[in-house]
């Protein structure tokens, strides 16, 4: 089953306690609904998105190449949501493999 969650609860738990936020969504089907804060590539030039998590971080979601149209159409400002797979906390919490629905 998919677990429906808010960009800023997942950031809320992850700060809270991320040995109990892995727990719950490290490798799990997750929806995270959020607005969007950021658009664009990293170092090794994956997408990514950043959805606000709070007035300090984000959570950061991770596309594969193959959508690269979608997330080129998205703005800062947006809500929308992602699926992906929880990916833990690497400095923010981190969503991979993810989709726009």
């Amino acid at each position: 089953p998919e677990i429906e969650v808010s960009a800023e609860q997942l950031y809320a738990d992850y700060e809270a306690n991320g040995v109990a936020a892995d727990e719950k969504y490290y490798d799990k089907v997750v929806r995270v609904t959020g607005i969007v804060n950021g658009i664009d590539r990293d170092f090794y030039e994956d997408i990514y998105v950043s959805l606000q998590g709070d007035d300090w971080g984000n959570v950061v979601c991770y596309f594969a190449e193959s959508h690269v149209k979608e997330a080129a159409q998205l703005s800062k400002g947006q809500t929308i949501t992602v699926k992906g797979l929880g990916g833990g906390k690497d400095g923010y919490p981190i969503v991979v493999g993810c989709t726009i629905e």
